[in-house]
């Protein structure tokens, strides 16, 4: 009796560990180079990104050396089209004594999405100042979360490097 419940016990702890959720937050932090109006490094600091799981927007955050913080959404351009592709080979079919050939012109629609390899955000600072920031995808299709780097320029001209994410 005690054999079979803890296998019973096992196996629904087994189904409990393979079942899936809700989607996971997605949450990075790359370092940043913060770069004065003369090109000399004049600070560092770090740039979040943070994904609720939710839909598929992506928050962005950073601090500067004085304080002031940054926050926005990254915007992404993806579209979605359908595309026609050609039926895979169907031999000929045998069918009351005679061969029935399938038809070779069909296509089978599919919905495919496509990343674009840039983004762009505009961060809004707590004291008053605007970051715009660039950036260019690794793997577009998982967005700031495939790797990449990116280059923000603040409102008074100091510029901020994200080297890789």
């Amino acid at each position: 009796m005690i054999g079979r419940l803890s296998v019973a016990a096992l196996a629904t702890l087994a189904l409990v560990g393979c079942a899936s959720g809700p989607p996971q937050p997605s949450n990075i932090q790359a370092p940043t180079i913060a770069q004065g109006k003369d090109g000399r490094e004049s600070g560092r600091g770090t740039l979040s990104a943070y994904n609720s799981g939710q839909d598929d927007r992506i928050e962005l955050k950073t601090t500067l050396d004085g304080g002031e913080g940054f926050s926005g959404p990254l915007i992404q351009h993806r579209s979605t089209a359908r595309e026609y592709q050609r039926s895979v080979y169907q031999p000929p079919v045998y069918y009351r004594g005679g061969f029935y050939y399938p038809d070779y012109d069909t296509y089978t629609p599919q919905l495919v999405t496509r990343y674009e390899t840039e983004g762009t955000a505009l961060l809004m600072g707590d004291k008053g100042r605007s970051m715009s920031c660039r950036f260019t995808f690794t793997r577009p299709n998982r967005s700031i979360f495939g790797g990449g780097f990116g280059e923000c320029s603040v409102s008074d001209g100091t510029k901020l490097v994200v080297p890789n994410f």
